[in-house]
């Protein structure tokens, strides 16, 4: 840029003299292209065609304004006061533009098609359709923004503006757009007329003046409010790019707008092409990636509800709605990256970039849209897994300090989608790695020769972790053990907390985690399987009914069937399966069982024991706390001292033999 302003510097001193020099003869020299091309030889015939093009304009804006009415009324059951979501916002913003759009094609073609009818003179006619076109523009541009900012319908406006700046946002933004083209549009028409060189590179200047002007005050009043709007709302949680971005924003803008402009004005002065879209081509780039960002969410929030309400009597899980929820939000991703990039293409066009005529832009462009193809890929992958997951249950392992075996584990699928994603996850990464280097020109064909080579090394070196990994895959065909089920591997035992290609970790309900290769495992028990029968032993006294404590039993298993906290852990009921032991004089031994869920029978066990002793102390059943030892002694006086000796003895025996109640 200082190179072109250096070599260009006298001719851009000379072009800035001769334009200040004709400034003031700007007035007088319109005047006399006014009075010259007058058939009446005074400006007034101008002026007077300049009021019927204003007449013009407004018949047919009266006109249109009849259609539009008469649109409203035809369409107003699109209008919602309460819309229930967000694509039935876009979808009435966006009709209603649509029609308002046709209102000014309308308008336009009324007010030329009158103009036509009306005189034939080109001077005169051109005239007439110059107010036609300055009126027909600035209502296209009220339509932009009054269905972009929506001041008018707060219910259904997108961006986090309060009323007060929506409207004034608008307002604002319609004067700059109307007077803009307003401006340009009447030195076209003075060009026509005949106003030379210097006054046609006035008229441009002063558009362009007024635009940066307009659009750098903009940034500054407002960068608080579009900040704000950026971010999606002052509570939003946004990720440190776009807090930057939000912070820094009107300073970008500022000076982008700053540096466009002086470009153009530069160029302007020279006589080169003027480049008048420099300025502008962002803001248009910016509201067309707006346009199709918004038609993309109305798809996608219309599939969306489609899918959700036919998914929604089949499965009615909340699992399935977060994983929808997560494709969703993939998609609405993409979608904003699809909008962004018809944004900047739409602006590189504005500026006048070709990418196909720059190989390493174009390139750089394929690499690019090669990663964001990976990512959105993977990403989809992972997601849909992940959806398959939760429908089989999810991968939820046993919170820590649980007590024994974990709760059943995963199903089968699911543990292996999981294996399966990261398998995918890593293939996609590799594919997409070759791609984008062969666009770079790298050859990757010695890069697979390589791999080949290194992997036929690792296969005669790492022989145990060929056996590690051909093991764990034979364990999974045969359904051995999933996440979340507690094992016993001979040498440790825990629940199963992840499984890698080569080794699984086990987590001891005690805490410690423990890391098994599959090669080293012999045999494997699992304890989480289908169910699990709990054995109990109960110690009563020796004068206890049985058939009395069976009938009990056999109760009080009905009862625990219909108790809300365990109820519907009992595979099979509590029952009573006689004496299972005598312990010498001391006690009977009864035993109990039922039938639970695996990871249940803890928690069961601990009601199970509870219930059999209120039962017991309400029925007057005798539990057996200690063990007794019988000691025979003679009784002459000669051993009453041996008596004494072993009497203490076998307290202190029974002391240490004491058991605690079953």
């Amino acid at each position: 840029m200082f190179e072109f302003l250096e070599a260009n510097a006298v001719a851009l001193q000379q072009s800035i003299k001769a334009l200040l020099a004709a400034l003031p003869g700007l007035p007088a020299q319109i005047a006399t292209i006014l009075s010259s091309t007058a058939p009446t030889g005074s400006a007034v015939w101008h002026l007077m065609w300049l009021a019927v093009g204003c007449i013009i304009a407004l018949a047919g804006y009266f006109i249109a304004r009849f259609i539009d009415q008469w649109g409203k009324r035809q369409f107003k059951n699109l209008f919602n006061p309460q819309p229930a979501d967000r694509a039935e916002k876009i979808f009435y913003l966006l009709a209603r533009a649509v029609l308002q759009t046709v209102v000014v094609v309308v308008m336009f073609a009324v007010g030329a098609l009158l103009a036509l009818l009306i005189q034939r003179d080109p001077i005169s006619l051109n005239t007439m359709l110059m107010v036609v076109a300055i009126a027909s523009v600035a209502r296209f541009g009220r339509v932009i923004f009054m269905n972009l900012l929506a001041p008018d319908t707060p219910s259904h406006r997108l961006l986090a503006f309060d009323d007060n700046t929506a409207s004034s946002l608008a307002r604002i933004l319609i004067i700059t757009f109307g007077v803009a083209y307003a401006n340009n549009l009447i030195f076209r028409w003075l060009g026509t007329l005949g106003l030379d060189e210097t006054g046609k590179i006035f008229g441009a200047v002063l558009t362009m003046v007024f635009a940066i002007v307009m659009l750098c005050w903009i940034s500054i009043s407002y960068r608080r409010e579009i900040a704000v709007a950026i971010r999606g709302g002052e509570t939003s949680l946004t990720s440190a790019p776009v807090l930057i971005l939000t912070r820094f924003w009107h300073v970008i803008a500022v000076g982008y707008f700053l540096i466009a402009g002086a470009v153009t004005i530069v160029r302007l002065l020279l006589g080169m092409p003027s480049a008048a879209g420099l300025v502008g081509a962002p803001v248009l780039g910016l509201l067309v990636g707006i346009v199709v960002y918004a038609i993309l969410l109305t798809i996608v929030d219309r599939v969306g509800k489609r899918k959700s309400a036919d998914d929604e009597p089949v499965k009615g899980m909340q699992r399935v709605d977060t994983a929808s929820a997560s494709m969703r939000d993939l998609v609405e991703r993409l979608a904003s990256v699809a909008a962004i990039l018809v944004a900047v293409g739409f602006t590189l066009w504005r500026w006048g970039i070709d990418l196909s005529a720059d190989a390493a832009a174009a390139n750089i462009f394929k690499v690019a849209m090669v990663l964001l193809a990976g990512w959105f890929g993977n990403r989809a992958i992972t997601v849909w897994i992940n959806r398959k997951i939760e429908l089989e249950g999810g991968i939820d392992t046993a919170e820590p300090g649980e007590e024994g075996p974990g709760h059943g584990g995963v199903s089968r699928i699911a543990m292996l989608l999981s294996l399966f994603r990261k398998f995918l996850s890593i293939t996609v990464l590799v594919i997409v790695a070759m791609i984008a280097l062969s666009e770079l020109g790298i050859d990757v064909a010695p890069l697979f020769a390589s791999a080949g080579i290194v992997g036929l090394a690792i296969g005669f070196g790492a022989q145990a972790l060929v056996r590690d990994i051909f093991s764990g895959a034979f364990f999974l065909m045969d359904d051995a053990f999933r996440i979340g089920e507690y094992i016993d591997v001979g040498s440790v035992k825990g629940t199963v907390e992840k499984i890698s290609v080569r080794s699984m970790q086990l987590r001891h309900h005690m805490g410690a985690l423990h890391t098994i290769p599959f090669g080293e495992i012999s045999h494997l028990t699992n304890y989480s399987r289908d169910w699990v029968m709990m054995k109990l032993k109960l110690r009563v006294t020796y004068d206890t009914d049985i058939d009395k404590v069976r009938k009990l039993i056999k109760k009080l298993g009905q009862d625990l069937l219909q108790d809300p906290e365990v109820g519907d852990k009992f595979m099979q009921p509590l029952k009573s399966q006689g004496v299972y032991s005598m312990e010498d004089e001391s006690a009977l031994i009864i035993r109990v069982k039922f039938m639970t869920k695996p990871g249940d029978q803890f928690q069961t066990r601990k009601v199970v024991y509870g219930a059999v002793r209120e039962l017991f102390e309400r029925e007057g059943i005798k539990i057996a706390k200690h063990r007794e030892v019988v000691v025979r002694v003679a009784d002459d006086e000669a051993g009453s001292d041996d008596a004494h000796t072993l009497g203490g003895a076998a307290a202190i025996a029974t002391q240490n033999r004491e058991e605690p109640s079953s």
